[in-house]
């Protein structure tokens, strides 16, 4: 990286549950499920106004009742993602830690299928098996017929319904589409074959592909079922620096071509970045109250690269050049002091 901005701090520490991010994650009433941490990929392609989302859930629950609500912009094409990348890409944008020593700059229980609805208002465009994500995508022209639909499929429910009806209809006079994502009890077995019904921990990362002006992060619908606090982390590529409203930049970066070539130590990077990219490293916090919009990613004022580092340690060849010189400063203080006090007596 060309340039390095430093920073020291003394303790960094983030606690995410509950974390809604993207999209609604639910489930049906009485059975529990909470959502433990979520990050998203999002690559952008300015020429063709096309965006890549690629989402990792954490949840802890059953995996029967885990259901899962996306809004976008324009039909999405959806495939499976690698939870490696997400592994490469905290390696890559996590702090460098430093030891102070040498150079130092200073301080299936509903399932749901097409033949279960009358089609009526809204529109299957698609139903597949995408890794162990059964998922359909849909269109809606009457917001009462989508919500009455989801509602029967088991992804709305008395508890949530009255607060989900104002934004999925706000949703569908904006003609955006919805993916819903269920656990495929069959698939999921297969790849967890010892068994992981109460799961706690990463699911296969889900990737959406859909064409759009801008770059977009769907955070409005995520009002629903988020907690207090809500840490939405954002790794977006493009060609330049961006940024989106109180989000602190974690880490910046145009990668060169040596940048590119050491991408040899986070292979699974390789399809996602080129020489020449940007990558960003976004983080905020939201409070329900928060999420009264969805995001909007725009380039940010300049392009200045950045990594933090945190410094731990004793900075021990500031203590080997500067102490000899404090140490003799202070005897000869002390001295002068024990002189003055003789004088006095």
């Amino acid at each position: 990286m060309k340039h390095i901005q430093h920073i020291c701090i003394l303790l960094w520490l983030t606690v995410a549950s509950n974390v809604f991010a993207d999209g609604m994650m639910m489930t049906s009433a009485p059975y529990y499920i909470e959502e433990t941490g979520q990050q998203a990929l999002i690559t952008y392609d300015q020429a063709s106004s096309s965006e890549t989302l690629s989402i990792l859930p954490s949840f802890r629950g059953d995996t029967n009742d885990f259901a899962w609500i996306i809004p976008v912009p324009n039909q999405p094409a959806l495939e499976e993602g690698s939870e490696q990348v997400f592994r490469d890409l905290r390696s890559l944008t996590s702090p460098r830690y430093h030891y102070r020593d040498g150079d130092w700059d200073g301080c299936d229980r509903q399932n749901f299928s097409p033949d279960s609805a009358d089609g009526g208002g809204f529109e299957i465009i698609d139903s597949q098996l995408v890794g162990y994500y059964q998922t359909m995508i849909l269109a809606a022209e009457q917001a009462p017929a989508l919500l009455a639909v989801l509602t029967h499929w088991g992804f709305l429910h008395s508890e949530n319904i009255d607060q989900a009806t104002d934004l999925i209809t706000d949703y569908v006079e904006r003609d955006w589409y919805f993916v819903t994502v269920r656990v495929d009890s069959t698939s999921f077995a297969e790849a967890f074959p010892h068994g992981y019904s109460q799961y706690y921990g990463h699911l296969q990362p889900l990737t959406l592909t859909f064409n759009n002006d801008e770059i977009i992060y769907p955070m409005r619908i995520s009002a629903l079922s988020a907690a207090e606090s809500t840490e939405v982390n954002l790794f977006v590529v493009g060609d330049h620096r961006v940024n989106f409203t109180g989000a602190t930049t974690r880490y910046a970066n145009r990668f060169s071509q040596k940048e590119y070539s050491d991408l040899r130590w986070h292979p699974s990077l390789r399809g996602y970045l080129n020489p020449g990219d940007f990558l960003t490293h976004l983080q905020r916090n939201f409070a329900p109250n928060d999420m009264n919009e969805d995001l909007t990613i725009v380039r940010a004022g300049n392009d200045d690269e950045y990594l933090q580092i945190n410094y731990s340690g004793v900075p021990w060849l500031t203590i080997f050049l500067l102490g000899p010189p404090a140490l003799w400063g202070s005897y000869r203080w002390l001295t002068r002091k024990r002189k003055d006090v003789r004088l006095r007596s």
